[in-house]
């Protein structure tokens, strides 16, 4: 048996990890990658509005700022152009970006209040996914950034709130016990998916907001071996850490698409016959979809992916996907041994591409270490994306340099429910 004192101290342990990557905000260096966080997930919420799947919550009778986490929650997240951890296996920025903004703007608060919750949410969602071995869960039908979410949420609404060490360890417990386990294999659209990512983020506010007025949780759920293992010394908080995806792709195929773009370049434009795709084994299996059926496919399959890239580049950009075509370009996808070795680190790729006159060129992306783009890419990036226009985009970007926000969900959201 757990003792309670053993279960308060792990549960402190990790609300005051969350707080200390709260207070890193103070720094101008941290708080500069928290904006850019910042623009890069209210971009994905633009990007996002026209997906089909989320007329789903039009049809619910709920509104109010639980209603608006689940649905900014699922649509940050169903773009596929948000951000993503590979150590964890997790998309920390659909969790903690619009966590933050929508408890700070529903309590009136201001940008301290709001730097300071995001920074606390990548900090849970990517710690905690990469205790819980989250790349290597993947492969058995485990959704990490899922099981992740309440616990991120919780995590973030509390550094928003200021809750003391206390009430956010109890905030912890509460959100960790509404972990919902596996999404399950949804084949037809429009897909659930996205409702349950989002319910998951506001199970965990409802757990802060139930701690903040008193709620005890059972601190011994925090008190499992996984959740034991002491983070490294914080020269870098993990909000500095996650990738930013350049275009719509799942982050397995996103080291294919760039590896094929410049084999492609060397090639100088000859028509690709095929391809050979090689990759770490943990998730081959993932992205060898030669005909994918559903928009989610289509940014997972690496046949499409690359075949876009290839034939139609521009598609790489369309987020809405409402008819994905057939991949138009011979491929196969194997597993290469030397690539599986340097999973999760790095998410690598090697491609070969061949064209009708014969002529052959490879290249490897590791998919490793990366800076986090600065201002001017992220703008280029959704610019191209096309969900705003450029003026509409370069007022969100200020708005993210100097935060409010409820002027930062007006900018990305208007249609925002009250």
């Amino acid at each position: 048996m757990i003792s309670t004192t053993t279960s308060r101290g792990v549960a402190h342990a990790l609300a005051e990890r969350f707080a200390g990557a709260a207070h890193a905000t103070a720094r101008p260096v941290v708080a500069d990658i928290v904006r850019r966080r910042v623009f890069d997930a209210l971009g994905a919420l633009a990007a996002g509005r026209g997906i089909a799947d989320h007329a789903l919550f039009a049809a619910l009778p709920e509104r109010g700022l639980l209603a608006d986490v689940r649905r900014l929650c699922a649509v940050i997240r169903s773009t596929e152009v948000d951000d993503l951890d590979r150590l964890s296996c997790t998309s920390p920025g659909s969790v903690a970006v619009p966590v933050s903004l929508l408890v700070a703007a529903w309590r009136g608060l201001g940008e301290e209040e709001l730097l300071a919750g995001v920074a606390a949410g990548y900090e849970a969602m990517a710690g905690i996914g990469q205790a819980l071995g989250g790349p290597h869960r993947l492969p058995d039908g485990v959704w990490p950034s899922y099981d992740a979410a309440p616990l991120a949420a919780a995590a973030a609404s509390a550094a928003v709130l200021g809750l003391d060490g206390d009430r956010a360890a109890h905030a912890l417990a509460i959100a960790v016990a509404r972990t919902p386990g596996r999404a399950g294999r949804i084949a037809g659209e429009p897909t659930s998916r996205w409702l349950g990512y989002g319910s998951a983020a506001a199970d965990g506010v409802v757990a802060t907001l139930a701690a903040e007025a008193g709620a005890h949780g059972d601190l011994a759920l925090l008190d499992l071996p996984a959740l034991r293992v002491d983070p490294p010394p914080q020269a870098q908080w993990l909000v500095e850490r996650a990738d930013v995806k350049p275009f719509c792709t799942a982050r397995q195929t996103q080291s294919a698409v760039e590896a094929a773009r410049m084999t492609a370049m060397d090639l100088q434009g000859a028509t690709i016959v095929e391809a050979e795709v090689a990759v770490p084994a943990a998730y081959r299996a993932m992205i060898d979809q030669p005909r994918p059926r559903t928009r989610l496919a289509s940014i997972a399959s690496a046949q499409f992916q690359l075949s876009a890239a290839l034939t139609s580049e521009g598609v790489l950009w369309d987020v809405v996907r409402a008819s994905p075509a057939p991949p138009a370009v011979a491929m196969r996808v194997i597993v290469d041994g030397r690539l599986s070795a340097l999973y999760p680190e790095a998410w690598p790729a090697r491609v070969r591409l061949r064209t009708a006159g014969g002529d052959e060129a490879t290249r490897t992306i590791l998919g490793g270490d990366e800076p986090l783009p600065g201002w001017h890419q992220l703008f280029t990036k959704h610019a191209r994306l096309g969900a705003l226009a450029p003026p509409e985009l370069d007022a969100l970007r200020a708005a993210c340099r100097s935060i409010a926000p409820g002027e930062l969900l007006h900018l990305a959201d208007p249609e925002r429910t009250r």
